[in-house]
């Protein structure tokens, strides 16, 4: 049972690594997963993988039969679920020996697997096995596709984190396969429970075996009897499970490119080295193989002490990595996907990547990286068509990119779809699109974009309090208590009574003298809090997002283009708001959360039967753990508790929930990856997300097509990664914009 587990471990590994970022297996069975001389697992024969969502994974169906998911059975497009369902089934033949419904004609057991009625395979020999692999089965073949964990949750399951979690058992594992590999024990050889052999072995070079020393009621081991298991040394036995492992060199799961196939297992040959080459994770497409290092995908074994997160991975030179091998490699010093080398926070590059180097000679010329400059720097990344990343040139960026107009660190920013308001010693400075007039740079300012940043001459000498972006209409908070908007007003979204869009700052009029605490902005609806904790909402209410119950205006339409008092609230007391694309959610001051508008992706952590609520409802979710902050992207929501629990829910179809798949959620899901983390600061962008740390480390997921991840690719990360360039840089603020970010 120790070796399964060790097996499956090393393949959640394995799978949680691939489907990070973005690949599907699809033909997972035991004849793809390899063992060689040092008790390593490999994952092999990626011929017929490839990325979720892409073209021939919608049109293909692969795989092979006694494996396939039901899903992939009905010709629906393969999913990471898919392999999970797979991994299930090589669970069973590793357990019985044989695939289930292996006895019977290829074509009855596929449609066994379709049948909804037909009960998934199970273990054939269940007595002899315990309750909880029972369970691990029985998780990986549910037949609802969305139902089942991801490899990420997997490696909480009580059967693998029971097991390696058991200091006494694991160290038993870690001198086994020291022994496996130094050649004393067989490689087949069963593991004893509790082995009670102390062993005195033969000095190297001798020609004959010395039995060992035998307690009584116990066998010795000689020449004759290899099969008994043997205790090693005191020393091994009480070596920490980290220090076994790097003395071993020990990497599970580890994916190795092309040229460099590990010892003991297939080696490519002409005839086969598409079919059998195990794919270079983490690569641009288009990339060659040849320059991606073999180490990039390296994970170590998992460090369970703690038991609050299981999820936690040592590499081998000792560096905290939470599942990330990337991340490894920065910190190692060994070249990233991108063709990049983080040494101290500073990018070099090496000539594999002309693109990354171009733009690498772009973003450091004339620049000195130690400089004090350098750490007050705003640094951008992701989509840049419109100016957004405030750089000199309108490629996208795939690593973070310091912005070098700021002349040091801005006192505010934020950040809206497409572009950015910054306040600098300067004053109001606007960067992006402007199409609408979002910059507020005036008439006479006739450029859609803008780039480099430009001065608002609007708000010389004046105190501002806060900037506030949406999609393309913005909000600057002056002292005293007055609320200046510009852009986009076709909805009434800028408050102004009137739909025409502006290009200058107007002064919006509210219906009371409160003063103003905060603003949150959607696509077309703005949400407004006051100091005595009440609500007020303009703009679209078409699916309810302004609260309002229906209201409809003098026409007939649920538009409204001046503040309105949203009173359904009664006496709550809200003293913190958060919108995107057609959604609210607001704060009271005891931490509890009300939600409003669109539901269609359960953005509001409400049921989805009801695809929108125009009157505020209680997420019954947060009843007993209050919170501190929210942030809302298009269709998907992060919030933080006093408990400094994360919760994600609403729409995954590219990982921006972090919970290691790309499956919706109705209901807020706890995500485990920083059950070790104090996380201050999250952001959202339309389907990505940012997470900032209080160690000034940031973490991204989500999508990543124009690079809004800042990770040196292009592929979607449904699993948080750490940001290489903030490594030895903490960061202080986050900021999401549609596709975009700005740390």
């Amino acid at each position: 049972m120790l070796w399964v587990a060790h097996d499956s471990f090393q393949h959640s590994l394995g799978m949680n690594y691939l489907h990070s970022r973005g690949i599907i297996h699809r033909d997972v069975k035991a004849a793809n997963i390899l063992l060689n001389d040092r008790a390593e697992i490999k994952l092999a024969d990626f011929g017929v993988s490839g990325y979720f969502g892409s073209v021939a994974m919608k049109k293909e169906t692969v795989g092979t039969p006694l494996w396939m998911a039901p899903e992939v059975l009905r010709r629906n497009p393969a999913a990471q679920s898919s392999d999970i369902w797979s991994m299930g089934i090589t669970v069973i033949e590793m357990g019985d020996g044989k695939p289930p419904n292996h006895d019977i004609s290829v074509l009855r057991a596929m449609r066994l697997t379709i049948d909804p009625n037909t009960p998934p395979p199970t273990l054939q020999t269940a007595s002899q096995f315990s309750p909880t692999f029972i369970d691990f089965v029985a998780q990986l073949l549910i037949k609802t596709p969305t139902k089942r964990p991801s490899a990420f949750h997997l490696l909480s399951h009580p059967f693998l984190f029971g097991i390696l979690g058991d200091p006494k058992l694991r160290q038993q594992m870690l001198a086994t396969l020291l022994l496996v590999r130094s050649g004393k024990v067989d490689e087949g050889m069963q593991l004893s429970p509790s082995p009670k052999l102390t062993h005195s072995g033969p000095k190297p070079g001798a020609k004959t075996q010395t039995p060992a020393t035998v307690e009584p009621g116990t066998r010795s081991r000689t020449s004759s009897d290899p099969k008994v298991p043997v205790k090693p040394d005191a020393a091994l036995a009480s070596m920490s499970p980290e220090e076994a492992s790097r003395k071993m060199g020990w990497v599970p799961a580890r994916l190795v490119a092309p040229s460099g196939s590990p010892v003991g297992a297939r080696r490519l040959s002409a005839s086969s080295k598409e079919k059998d080459a195990v794919a270079p994770v983490g690569m641009r497409r288009g990339d060659d193989a040849s320059s991606v290092s073999s180490a990039e995908s390296d994970l170590s074994l998992p460090s369970v002490d703690s038991p609050k997160s299981p999820f936690i991975l040592v590499n081998s030179g000792g560096a905290v990595n939470e599942g990330n091998a990337e991340i490894n490699d920065a910190l190692a010093k060994r070249k990233s996907a991108s063709g990049a080398i983080m040494i101290s926070g500073r990018t070099s590059l090496s000539s594999s990547n002309p693109k990354a180097k171009a733009a690498f000679s772009k973003r450091w010329d004339n620049v000195d990286p130690d400089s004090a400059a350098m750490d007050a720097w705003v640094y951008s990344f992701g989509m840049n068509a419109r100016h957004q990343l405030a750089l000199d040139y309108t490629d996208d960026e795939l690593l973070p990119a310091p912005i070098t107009f700021l002349e040091n660190s801005p006192e505010l920013f934020s950040v809206g779809g497409h572009h950015s308001l910054f306040l600098a010693k300067s004053g109001v400075l606007a960067n992006g699109d402007n199409v609408h007039g979002q910059l507020g740079l005036g008439p006479t300012f006739n450029s859609a974009v803008s780039s480099p940043p430009q001065p608002l001459h609007f708000f010389e000498d004046r105190q501002i309090d806060a900037l506030f972006c949406g999609l393309s209409h913005s909000f600057v908070l002056v002292n005293p208590n007055k609320l200046y908007a510009f852009g986009k007003n076709s909805s009434g979204q800028i408050g102004l009574d009137n739909p025409q869009s502006q290009c200058t700052p107007q002064l919006v009029r509210m219906p009371t003298r409160s003063n103003i605490v905060s603003v949150a902005c959607g696509s077309e609806h703005t949400l407004i809090c006051t100091a005595d904790g009440k609500l007020y909402g303009m703009g679209s209410d078409e699916l309810g997002q302004l609260g309002l119950g229906g209201l409809r205006n003098e026409s007939g339409k649920r538009l409204h283009t001046k503040p309105m008092p949203i009173s359904f609230l009664g006496d709550k007391f809200i003293d913190g708001v958060f919108a995107n694309g057609d959604f609210s959610i607001v704060k009271t001051r005891d931490g509890q959360l009300y939600a409003f508008g669109d539901n269609s992706c359960g953005q509001l952590g409400l049921p989805l039967e009801v695809a929108s609520f125009d009157r505020p409802q209680f997420l019954s979710a947060f009843a007993n753990e209050p919170v501190v902050s929210v942030a809302c992207g298009y269709s998907h929501t992060l919030v933080l508790t006093e408990l400094e629990h994360l919760y994600s829910f609403g729409k995954n179809s590219s990982g921006q929930l972090g919970l290691g798949d790309v499956v919706d959620r109705s209901t807020p899901t706890l995500m485990f990856y920083f059950a070790n983390k104090k996380v201050l600061e999250v952001a959202c962008g339309t389907r990505h997300s940012l997470v900032l740390c209080d160690d000034g480390q940031v973490f991204a997921f989500g999508l990543n097509a124009n690079g809004q991840l800042g990770l040196g690719n292009d592929h979607i990360q449904p699993t948080p990664q750490q940001v290489p360039a903030f490594i030895n840089r903490p960061a202080v603020s986050i900021g999401c914009g549609a596709n975009s970010s700005i740390v």
